[in-house]
């Protein structure tokens, strides 16, 4: 009877027939309620109708009567990570696997739920598993191919995808991870061929269309990507199931839209993206954010959103030696350290810093980058290490290796593994410098290293980390080193010899039409005068200057100028009369390479650290006059200047013959503002006290 009762149940349950395999279950166990196998069946069709408390008290007596049910264990599993109990149901498929090995759902389930909590590495080892003793199965491999890229095993991915499409196996998916492997590599026309082999199979996948634009973008075909871009919005608007990949291809949209100067539906774009910043789920890039608003709260909305929703183990080592008398050991974490004005900042700070007190240690991330600033900055720390592309999980565990004190981070958001770093929590006390302008969103980040101009004390709830305020500003410009170039004159360039030459070096993407309008109108308001851009492609140039002509100003009044190496990018800027800062996103590198050479800079200061940075550079410079709180100043300034010239003269004289006194120019002293910040982060978490915000104060 019970037999015959079972097999009923179980072939009705293969035709899908739940209700009537309930019915045969429940005339089973009236007669014999304690069949294992039974109740382990009625769970599974609890379960499979959301009946998780039903589930759960059948489980719950199957491993009663006989605890080396592998799969009640599973599905007691299953119920846990449904009702959210991720903790607990990973430790329920890990029993599952104790009794048996293979079994294919917990092996998928513990890689899943590993993947979650940021650990890759192991999360790909469970995966590799389940594809070897699963080999058709293809959400196992798709999982096994996400992971491997996940962990930054581009290779190891490549191969894993290249099996499939070898055994004509391969789905639009594989296609777009064998795509996504060769665009991490560098293999782009590969990428490309292949994100084609995905879109014959689906043409309506936002990941594809997303990461396929991205790869357009780097084979500088940004007209071809917009409109890929734009199909993925459509899609996340009308699919629920793809509504969280609205924000990431409208933000890439809004790049690739400034970037190619393309502006006719622009500021719809970024109207839509301003909107999305105040609702609660957005997830607009933050160093997008930035230059769209200056509103200090949807940017920390922003900022939040980058981060996973939960977040792995701490992986730090306490010191065995923090005495009083022992070295603060101290990391810096950057991106190739190129040649850069962060990177030039940050080398005049190391080779600054007093090794009385302090042991630094340097750690790049991403690909090796050759040049002489970073062979520079490798021989100012007392030691370096090359993390490259490893994944943020190892790179974690290398630099926890090292037992630091306190972290430092210059990376902002420019991969996801850099984030994936920050999670692991690789130090006691991490705090943010010369990164993301602004709150990185997450209290794994103790404190941000600012000053009283960029974040004023009422601003501190928009920031999640402890402030922490250095005198006069949070960062100095290296002193004016022997540039071994030859000043070119202006015609050189393109340039008059006798107009007033406004310039602006951004990158295009950072330019907004109405920044551009409001330069179009201070040139109409100087007539002898000239806008100095830099940008290399021909086609943009043509597209700004059709621009200009829409704003009824010549063309020619536009001069363009391509990126140069260093020496020269920094020593051209001498041949301008006034640099015009960009808003609400201040220029600060190339603001700060205009104050290096004694070129006087104009800026909008706004409510976000920012439109507050140049700000910050221009009162340590004692500047003041030339920081403007709205457009129309900003404007009037610029007009009134260019046509004071004696005005103009007496702030490019005071600029140039008061660096020894000027704080901007005085690393020294920064230096030892730092290094106070340094042992007063340190002592605090020493101490076990949380991190809290504070002022250094000035030194005489």
């Amino acid at each position: 009877m019970s037999d015959t009762e079972l097999k009923e149940a179980e072939a009705f349950l293969d035709k899908g027939d739940r209700q009537a395999a309930r019915q045969h279950l429940a005339k089973l166990l009236a007669t014999h309620p304690d069949d294992v196998h039974a109740l382990h069946l009625l769970s599974t069709i609890d379960m499979d109708e959301g009946l998780h408390a039903g589930a759960r008290a059948k489980i719950k007596r199957v491993l009663e009567l006989d605890p080396a049910h592998a799969s009640a264990k599973y599905n007691l599993g299953v119920c846990l990570m449904n009702e959210g109990n991720a903790s607990l149901a990973l430790g329920y498929f890990r029993q599952a696997l104790l009794v048996n090995p293979k079994h294919s759902g917990a092996l998928y389930n513990v890689g899943y739920l590993l993947r979650a909590e940021g650990h890759i590495a192991e999360a790909s080892g469970y995966f590799e598993q389940l594809v070897k003793s699963n080999p058709d199965w293809m959400s196992a491999w798709e999982a096994y191919c996400e992971t491997l890229l996940l962990a930054n095993r581009f290779d190891d991915a490549l191969t894993a995808c290249n099996v499939l499409v070898r055994n004509s196996k391969a789905n639009a998916k594989i296609y777009r991870l064998r795509a996504d492997a060769n665009r991490h590599l560098g293999n782009l026309a590969d990428a490309e061929t292949n994100y084609i082999s995905s879109f014959k199979i689906d043409a309506n996948d936002p990941d594809t269309l997303i990461n396929f634009a991205g790869t357009l973008q780097l084979l500088d075909r940004v007209d071809q990507a917009i409109p890929l871009y734009e199909r993925v919005i459509l899609i996340a608007a009308k699919d629920s199931r793809y509504q969280d990949r609205f924000d990431p291809a409208l933000s890439e949209l809004i790049r690739a839209c400034r970037r190619q100067c393309q502006w006719q539906r622009l500021k719809v774009y970024e109207e839509q993206a301003v909107m999305r910043m105040a609702e609660p789920n957005s997830a607009i890039q933050p160093l997008l954010a930035v230059t769209l608003t200056d509103d200090a709260r949807d940017i920390q909305s922003s900022a939040r959103s980058a981060w996973p929703k939960s977040f792995p183990a701490p992986r730090f080592h306490k010191r065995a030696d923090s005495s009083s008398t022992a070295k603060l050991k101290i990391g810096f974490l950057s991106e190739n350290y190129g040649q850069n004005p962060v990177t030039h900042q940050l080398t005049e700070l190391i080779e600054g810093h007093s090794r009385d007190r302090l042991e630094l240690i340097g750690y790049s991330m991403g690909n090796f980058v050759v040049s002489p600033m970073r062979k520079r900055i490798r021989n100012a720390f007392d030691s370096f290490r090359e993390l490259g592309t490893v994944s943020g999980e190892t790179a974690a565990t290398l630099i926890a290796d090292n037992q630091l004190d306190l972290l430092i981070n210059v990376l902002g958001y420019n991969a996801q593994s850099h984030l994936r770093v920050l999670c692991y929590k690789p130090a006691p006390v991490i705090a943010n410098y010369l990164a993301m302008p602004g709150t990185m969103g997450t209290r794994l980040i103790d404190y941000i290293i600012a000053d009283g101009t960029v974040v004023r004390t009422d601003d501190d709830a928009f920031y999640d980390e402890a402030i922490v305020r250095v005198p006069q500003s949070h960062r100095s410009i290296n002193p004016v080193r022997e540039l071994n170039v030859a000043l070119k004159s202006r015609s050189d360039y393109g340039l008059s010899e006798t107009a007033f030459v406004f310039c602006a070096f951004e990158p295009t993407e950072d330019i907004s039409p109405k920044n551009f309008a409001a330069r179009m109108g201070i040139l109409k308001d100087v007539p002898n005068s000239q806008l100095w851009l830099r940008e290399e492609r021909f086609s943009i140039r043509a597209n700004l200057r059709k621009e200009a002509v829409a704003l009824g100003v010549n063309a020619e009044r536009l001069v363009f100028v391509s990126t140069a190496q260093y020496q020269e990018q920094v020593e051209r800027l001498k041949l301008a009369d006034l640099y015009l800062d960009s808003w609400p996103k201040n220029s600060d590198a190339t603001v700060s390479e205009s104050l290096q050479v004694g070129l006087p800079v104009l800026t909008q200061t706004g409510r976000s650290f920012a439109s507050r940075t140049s700000a910050g550079l221009l009162n340590a410079a004692q500047l003041p006059e030339l920081i403007t709180g709205s457009e129309l100043e900003f404007h009037k300034t610029a007009v009134r200047l260019a046509n004071d010239p004696a005005a103009l003269s007496a702030l490019t004289q005071r600029l140039r013959t008061n660096r020894a006194q000027l704080a901007l120019f005085d690393t020294k002293r920064l230096c030892a503002h730092m290094e106070q910040a340094y042992e007063r982060m340190v002592e605090r978490d020493r101490l076990g006290l949380a991190p809290e915000s504070f002022s250094i104060a000035p030194s005489g």
